[in-house]
């Protein structure tokens, strides 16, 4: 009987092992998901046996970590997998972030070996919290997009780590335990005060694809406030100019009476390939308002480039605009960029956008033959926009869509705790005293919960604005369904089989969002399992 349990013992700490295992290099490759596209190697995860061993990182792009650790992980129960993602962001952050001194050797999460080798250079010690404090920022901001919520438990899993490790007060290169626990808080502190505002902007961005003409530019200033406000915080990566830039670019296309201003623009988006409607406000043919814009937009994307010259969004991005500022060959330039060049090989959904770009450019460059044969393989690897962007540059498009053929309706069987989605949302009262500060004049953001739902609320305070507020309601609770019966975990094709095939889609890195808007509603699908993930309902007045 013994033989017998010692032998279950050893299978399930084996299974155990295993699991936790396969759990870290999951969360790395989700984590590698959301910060890669950068010009340095794509790093790789080591899982070593080694009971000293917590995490380090070396310029190699070797991020080693212990066994061990990822079992003591396991110690936080539900927040485990935030507990390795706290670690594993941390030290991607790094190595991204090019935090090796001299280019000898790496960082460590905690290390009292490598500690000793820092300190003896008293340059070093000087950018040892300067490191540390932008690790764990940008860690929290980076585990976040990608899912994991690490600033709850930074603090207590720098401390459990100490003691797990029997590890002194103070280590040699490393400020104090205390120092750095008080570091950890505060940036956690700082991080979860933008939360709300990146959730909202993040929204805001996926929500302005179902508006155009005002209502959309609106949408669009009040997501760029929002990214402004985390740059502002420090939070300053590619992702973030490259969105200011893209809300300039659509705003842009309303200042122009040329056929630009009514394409369908494959703007890139967060690392993402976004079909985004062009504005529907046409005709306004100001063309110094259109530069300025576009000039601004151009100031954006270069500064993502300047942080990472192969971030091919912002590539993507300049390409459309020097479109639009009608520099043809300085277009084409750009669309062969080492950027571009370097990611096209591997994506085949951004092969598509690309191209969707050329066929638009062979026709501005008179070259109407292949302007046709390239938009037409696009529509074949399935391009909406692309049909609709030949329709526009050969005139076929006669009635171009309104802003009217956009409005959302009440769906009279889809139910928000209780009462009509459109009407439960839109007499909803957020309390002032939730009200979240971050840095514009233009706006406030109100939060709240209520029955299972997280509710966001943006209120203008500009006076005259084509958008009063926007609510959104996003299921918080786990186990909560909607009145048909979709929960987290549904598959694609039980999505569609409720709610039917959604005509507006958005792509993401991570997840698909399906807009159905005659129900008020945003599906979000994580790309990987092809499950539901979660969903919110919204109202825009």
């Amino acid at each position: 009987m013994l033989k017998h349990l010692l032998c279950i013992l050893c299978i399930s700490l084996t299974t155990f092992g295993y699991s936790a295992s396969n759990d870290a290099k999951q969360v790395f490759n989700r984590l590698v998901l959301v910060m890669g596209n950068s010009n340095v190697p794509k790093p790789q995860l080591l899982i070593l046996d080694n009971k000293q061993l917590v995490a380090k990182t070396f310029p190699s792009g070797e991020v080693m970590i212990g066994k061990q650790f990822i079992q003591h992980c396991s110690l936080f129960g539900p927040d485990s997998i935030n507990a390795l993602a706290c670690v594993l962001s941390h030290e991607l952050v790094h190595y991204y972030q090019k935090h090796f001194w001299a280019q000898n050797f790496g960082s460590a999460y905690v290390d009292s070996d490598w500690g000793k080798k820092i300190s003896e250079d008293e340059n070093n010690r000087k950018f040892i919290e300067l490191y540390e404090t932008q690790a764990d920022q940008l860690g929290f901001y980076y585990a976040f997009s990608a899912g994991y919520k690490t600033w709850r438990i930074g603090k207590n899993l720098l401390d459990s780590t100490y003691r797990w490790y029997q590890l002194k007060e103070n280590l040699d290169g490393y400020p104090s335990l205390t120092q750095r626990k008080l570091m950890v808080e505060t940036s956690s502190n700082q991080f979860s005060n933008l939360i709300p505002v990146f959730e909202m902007s993040n929204m805001l961005k996926v929500i302005s694809s179902n508006y155009l003409g005002d209502q959309q530019s609106a949408l669009l200033d009040f997501c760029s406030f929002g990214y402004e406000h985390l740059m502002s915080a420090n939070i300053q990566t590619p992702e973030m100019y490259n969105n200011m830039a893209v809300a300039k670019i659509l705003k842009a296309q309303k200042y122009t009476a040329s056929k630009f201003s009514s394409l369908k623009l494959p703007v890139i988006l967060d690392e993402q390939s976004l079909m985004y409607e062009a504005s529907g406000s046409r005709g306004e043919d100001d063309v110094e308002q259109f530069n300025t814009l576009m000039n601004e937009a151009m100031e954006h994307l270069d500064k993502a480039l300047k942080l990472d010259p192969y971030y091919w969004p912002a590539s993507l991005n300049r390409s459309i605009v020097l479109m639009g500022q009608e520099k043809f060959g300085a277009c084409q330039d750009e669309l062969n960029s080492k950027a571009i060049a370097g990611i096209i090989k591997d994506n085949p959904k951004i092969t598509t956008a690309i191209n969707e770009m050329k066929g638009i450019l062979y026709f501005y460059q008179g070259d109407l033959a292949k302007s046709k044969q390239s938009l037409n393989n696009v529509i074949k690897a399935g391009s909406v926009s692309a049909g609709y962007n030949q329709l526009i540059l050969t005139d076929e498009f006669a009635k171009p869509m309104t802003e009217a053929s956009l409005k959302t309706t009440t769906d009279t069987i889809e139910k928000w705790n209780g009462t009509f989605v459109y009407k439960g949302l839109k007499n909803y009262k957020t309390g002032f005293e939730n009200v979240i500060t971050y840095s514009n004049t233009k706006a406030e953001i109100l939060r709240d919960t209520f029955n299972g739902y997280k509710i966001f609320e943006l209120r203008q305070k500009i006076g005259f604005c084509p958008v009063q507020y926007v609510k959104i309601a996003v299921k918080n609770n786990v186990g909560l369904k909607t009145s048909r019966g979709l929960k987290e975990g549904s598959t694609l094709a039980e999505l569609q089989k409720l709610y039917g095939v959604s005509i507006e889609k958005t792509e993401g890195t991570l997840l698909t969002y399906y807009s159905y808007l005659s129900k008020n509603l945003v599906v979000m699908v994580n790309k990987q399992t092809g499950k539901v993930e979660n969903w919110f309902y919204f109202i825009v007045i």
